[in-house]
């Protein structure tokens, strides 16, 4: 009904230029901007 397929692990870790909560680039993946409340840009 919504269209919803897993994402990969390979996927899921790809490293993004954001912010998530206490995360921080270059760690932060996007898994965690996936599931945070407010992701933001690198200042």
């Amino acid at each position: 009904m919504f269209g919803f397929s897993a994402v990969s692990r390979e996927i899921a870790e790809t490293p993004v230029p954001l912010f998530a909560g206490l995360i921080e680039p270059p760690e932060t993946t996007l898994f965690h901007t996936l599931f945070t409340n407010a992701p933001s840009s690198i200042p």
